[in-house]
């Protein structure tokens, strides 16, 4: 209960997320099924007229191979996720995420339990505990996401690629990857995303302790980084070295891993910004004195 007391607000944001991801879900399972629907009915069309074609010869020669025949775990996972419907939540989700792990700090600062906490601790060890305390809401996203890999994994139940290769269809790099290494490389880039968007907030939280304010100008941050990023990477860079406009510099739509096209550029990218912002967080609360007077006029 006590947990329940602390985090009541952590838990409804990840519950709305359950609810928005299991509602993708559903409608991106539909459109498998009908596609699913779709090739049986070629199939026993071309058994019926005796048609010699390489579609038909491939639908005839796997029909009884549900592996072949079906969309992976990831396909379904990453398709989910990149489903129109709930595009939306990329734009949302600083937002969502600022909300469940900054708002026990806000009220931290805002009270005068600061000083009386820092008259016992050291404010080294405080500022470290109150950013780890910060990061160990990842649950709030990881949960979620994890029940979606779940359900995706009772849908398709094999990691055989090809039925995406074969559709013609838009795919990822973890088609040459080891399916539990790509794991691990996702959560972990999934949770430096996830340190930067916190980073994002404490920094803005370093002067201003109103909760409306800090998700405010946190949100105002991470898109005016978003225009940095695409327009002096995302089209300088990808012009010199792919001759074209990529979008593998945005932190956008980073649930999916959309932008990266290899292992290097899925780990690189939220790497750089978890440090850069982690060296401008530990430089605003380097003057314990600065931070208490703040925390003093904000009381």
């Amino acid at each position: 209960m006590e947990f329940i007391k602390k985090n009541y607000i952590s838990i409804i944001i990840m519950f709305f997320l359950v609810i928005i991801l299991l509602i993708a879900f559903i409608l991106i399972t539909k459109d498998f099924n009908s596609m699913y629907a779709s090739s049986e009915r070629t199939y026993l069309y071309c058994i019926e007229q005796s048609i010699d074609n390489d579609r038909c010869n491939y639908l005839i020669a796997n029909h009884n191979n549900k592996e072949i025949m079906t969309a992976d775990i990831f396909t379904v996972f990453f398709t989910t996720l990149m489903s129109s419907k709930i595009n939306w939540i990329n734009y949302v989700l600083i937002i969502l995420i600022g909300l469940s792990s900054l708002l026990y700090f806000c009220k931290l600062c805002k009270s005068k339990m600061t000083n009386n906490i820092l008259e016992r601790e050291n404010y080294s060890n405080f500022i470290k505990k109150t950013i780890l305390n910060c990061y160990k809401k990842f649950w709030v996203l990881f949960i979620p996401l994890l029940l979606l890999f779940i359900f995706s994994c009772l849908y398709s139940g094999h990691f055989n690629y090809s039925y995406i290769i074969n559709s013609g269809g838009y795919y990822s790099f973890y088609v040459d990857m080891n399916p539990v290494l790509y794991i691990i490389l996702y959560i972990l880039s999934i949770f430096m995303f996830f340190m930067f968007f916190i980073n994002i907030g404490l920094i803005i939280a370093r002067k201003n302790h109103n909760i409306v304010i800090v998700i405010i100008e946190s949100l105002l941050a991470f898109i005016i980084i978003d225009i940095i990023i695409e327009l002096m990477f995302g089209f300088i860079l990808s012009n010199v070295l792919y001759n074209t406009f990529s979008s593998r510099f945005n932190i956008v739509n980073i649930l999916n891993i959309g932008y990266a096209k290899n292992v290097f550029e899925m780990i690189f990218l939220p790497l750089c910004l978890v440090i850069i912002s982690l060296v401008i967080l530990i430089i605003a609360y380097k003057n314990k004195e600065k931070f208490i007077i703040d925390c003093e006029k904000n009381n």
